[in-house]
This record gives C-alpha cells, sequence and structure tokens, in this order.
C-alpha cells in the first residue's frame, strides 16, 4: 500500500500512501497537487480500507477544483452516510494541511474523552517534521 495510488492527468494530483508497516496503527495518505488551486493537501492517518481512503480524498479533491475552498473545522456530511468528517488544520512533513477527522461508531471527535482509543489516534501530533 505504498507509494503512488493514483495520477489524475487532467486535474494534475496524486494519491500517495507513506506507510507499508501493517503493524503500524496509523496511515499518512495524502493529496499532493491541491496547489493548483490555492487549497491546502488533505490527510488521512486513520487505518481504513484503501478504497475509502481513495474515495473521501478522491471527493474531497473533486470539491476543491470545482471551486469549493475548506477551512479547519469544516464539517462534511455528504461523503459518508450519516457519518459528518471534519477537517482540522495539522503539520505534515512542514507543510499545513486539512487533515480528514472521522467520528467512531458513536459519533464521537477524538477530543471526546470516550472517543474510541483508535479513532482518538487521529489527533496525533505526527507526521509534521520535514
Amino acid at each position: 500500500m505504498s507509494g503512488l495510488w493514483k495520477w489524475n492527468k487532467k486535474e494534475r494530483y496524486k494519491i500517495i500512501c507513506d506507510i507499508t508497516e501493517k503493524e503500524f496503527p496509523l496511515n499518512n495518505v495524502h493529496t499532493e497537487g491541491m496547489n493548483r488551486y490555492q487549497h491546502p493537501e488533505f490527510q488521512v492517518i486513520l487505518k481504513l480500507p484503501p478504497a475509502l481512503i481513495h474515495y473521501l480524498l478522491k471527493e474531497l479533491m473533486k470539491k476543491v477544483a470545482d471551486g469549493k475552498q475548506f477551512q479547519s473545522g469544516d464539517l462534511v456530511e455528504d461523503l459518508l452516510p450519516h457519518v459528518p468528517i471534519r477537517l482540522d488544520t495539522y503539520q505534515m512533513y512542514g507543510q499545513e494541511v486539512l487533515r480528514v477527522i472521522i467520528p467512531d461508531k458513536r459519533g464521537r471527535f477524538p477530543e471526546d474523552e470516550k472517543c474510541d482509543f483508535w479513532f482518538k489516534l487521529q489527533a496525533a501530533h505526527i507526521f509534521e517534521k520535514e
């Protein structure tokens, strides 16, 4: 699950997965090419099925290509049925990104003390250094 997942020549973006170790509890899957739209890159660090991660990032990139500008704290409610995702600002390798934050099965985000442990990890300050 490492390397380039998809390259879209028309829109000039790609989705990259930097983590390959199966036992590592987090991914680092992110976009590259959003700067074309003066927009931060997107990042997912939660371990999810690759097809779901690809879907989420692809749909967010399409929205940006269509003119949508996202900001930290935005809720996106039309990607997953009955599950809002939140975009929060984090640093990744020295650049600002919008991390996709998904609530746990009970709808709790990482700042909720009762949030499931694995979903809480989304708030980790990881992958920040260049």
